[in-house]
């Protein structure tokens, strides 16, 4: 199943993920389609100063979740991505 959305974020860390667990491995993509600000991804305690990855205007980065993995991203002005998740199940 393809999931996708899309999410403005703030400065405060927020679920990036879909809201419903997904109960299989899973491919995810984010990509920041802001012009100029940046988006920062990690886990839930990510800041723009503490994150894991830091995605620039136009960028994209994906990688393997398991099942359940939550992801969480905050921007330092308001940067919207757009989000596909292809649930392998």
């Amino acid at each position: 199943m393809i999931r996708t959305r899309n999410v403005t974020l703030s400065g405060t860390a927020q679920i990036v993920t879909i809201d419903d667990d997904i109960d299989t491995a899973n491919t995810f993509q984010i990509q920041n389609t802001h012009a100029s600000a940046f988006a920062y991804v990690g886990n839930e305690n990510v800041t723009t100063s503490n994150y894991g990855v830091k995605i620039g205007p136009g960028q994209s980065f994906s990688l393997e979740l398991q099942a359940n993995d939550q992801l969480y991203a905050v921007s330092d002005n308001a940067a919207t991505v757009a989000i596909i998740i292809l649930d392998r199940s």
